[in-house]
């Protein structure tokens, strides 16, 4: 939502453009829902990572996941902290290209595997 009031619903004010006024409260929100989502990501680490490494069916798109979430806490972090210049600017635009990405392995990961499917419903058929 930061993107879309950041770069789409900037408002002209009486000198020049200026942010939308939510604009800031999105940010304000996205920064807490990151730290929710370090918290989910340990828990996450214990009880769902570390357990299906052991299984090689998803764990190409588990581990982009993995990845992509600590660039993001990494580049975040660069955000947080970095003043103005080429490494915060690079940061901001790597932060929100892997942001809106990551859909795409997650999605890739939660749907259940064609395979596993056709196998199961091979296996019922044979089965009288």
């Amino acid at each position: 939502m930061w993107l879309l009031f950041h770069y789409f619903l900037q408002r002209q004010g009486e000198f020049a453009v200026e942010p939308h006024p939510l604009e800031h409260w999105w940010l304000r929100l996205h920064g807490l829902c990151a730290f929710v989502l370090l918290w989910l990501g340990g828990l996450l680490w214990a009880l769902h990572v570390k357990p299906g490494m052991r299984r090689p069916g998803r764990r190409q798109s588990g581990m982009t996941i993995t990845v992509a979430f600590c660039t993001l806490a990494a580049t975040g972090y660069c955000l947080y902290y970095v003043d103005e210049g080429a490494l915060r600017d690079a940061a901001g635009v790597a932060h929100w290209i892997i942001g809106l990405s990551l859909a795409v392995p997650v999605a890739i990961h939660a749907l259940p595997k064609r395979r596993a499917s056709t196998e199961r419903s091979a296996h019922l058929r044979a089965d009288p």
